[in-house]
C-alpha cells in the first residue's frame, strides 16, 4: 500500500508527486465513495440521515474556506455519490471521500499517488468533524503545514479549529484567481461575536483564554483542537 500524502510534495525515488491544481474558478467535485458511510446503514435515524450528516460535516470543514467570498464569486464545490456524476469536462481533478480505518498516522490525511485521484481519508467514522475536512481540504488546496511563529492556522498539525485570515492570505497568494474575500473578524463574512471586538485573531484570542470575552458553549468549542496530518 502507498504511504498517505501528508503535505503539498512528496519525494517518490527521485520524482516528485504534486497535489492536482485546484482552479477556484471552475466547480470543485468531491465524490463520497461507499466506504464514506461504512455504518450507516445501522444509524437510528436511519440510512439517508446518516448520509446527509456525513456530507454536512464536510460541507461545513469546506465552508470554513469559501464562506468567506462573496457569494456571486464564491468558488463552487460539489459533493456527488458516484465519479460517474462528475461531468467529463471538470477542469479539476475530483477528490474522492472515504473512510479507511488505520489509513492514516492520524485522524484523517490528504492521499495523492501516481495513477489514483487524490482522496481525504479519515480513519475512523466516529470521529468526522468539520475541522478535520477543513484542514484536509487545504493540502487538495496547495497550502501545507508551514506557518510562521506564533500565527494561528487551520493548517498546522495542531490546528487552529477554523480557517483564519492567515490561511486566507496564504490561499489568495497560492491561487492568482483567488475572488475578493472579508479578512476582519468583526464585518462581513469573518464576522464572529465570539472574537469581536478585536480586529485579530491573536488578541481575540488572548481575550478569550483571559476571559474578557464570553463565548457560548457553540462557540467555545471551536477553540478545540485535534492532531492530524
Amino acid at each position: 500500500m502507498s504511504k498517505p500524502f501528508f503535505a503539498i510534495m512528496v519525494m517518490c525515488f527521485g520524482c516528485v508527486v504534486e497535489a492536482p491544481y485546484m482552479d477556484l474558478t471552475q466547480p470543485i467535485y468531491l465524490v463520497a465513495e461507499e466506504s464514506f458511510f461504512s455504518g450507516c446503514e445501522d444509524h437510528s435515524d436511519g440510512l439517508e440521515a446518516c448520509q446527509q450528516e456525513r456530507i454536512g460535516e464536510v460541507e461545513k470543514g469546506v465552508g470554513g474556506w469559501f464562506k468567506h467570498f462573496a457569494e456571486p464569486t464564491r468558488p463552487q464545490v460539489f459533493i456527488v455519490m458516484s465519479r460517474a456524476d462528475v461531468p467529463n469536462n471538470a477542469q479539476n481533478t475530483p477528490i474522492h471521500l472515504r473512510i479507511e480505518k488505520d489509513f492514516c498516522a492520524q485522524v484523517a490525511c490528504y492521499y495523492n499517488d501516481w495513477g489514483v485521484e487524490p482522496s481525504i481519508v479519515f480513519n475512523n467514522r466516529g470521529a468526522l468533524f468539520p475541522i478535520m475536512a477543513s484542514h484536509e481540504f487545504g493540502h487538495a488546496l496547495w497550502l501545507g503545514h508551514d506557518v510562521p511563529e506564533g500565527r494561528r492556522s487551520v493548517m498546522t498539525p495542531t490546528p487552529s479549529a477554523y480557517v483564519t485570515p492567515l490561511d486566507m492570505e496564504t490561499l489568495c497568494e497560492i491561487h492568482g484567481e483567488c475572488p475578493p474575500h472579508e479578512t476582519t473578524w468583526c464585518e462581513g463574512s469573518f464576522y464572529d461575536p465570539c472574537r469581536c471586538p478585536s480586529d485579530s485573531f491573536e488578541e481575540g484570542h488572548t481575550m478569550y483564554l483571559a476571559g474578557e470575552i464570553v463565548c457560548s458553549e457553540d462557540a467555545k468549542r471551536k477553540f478545540g483542537k485535534f492532531d492530524f496530518n
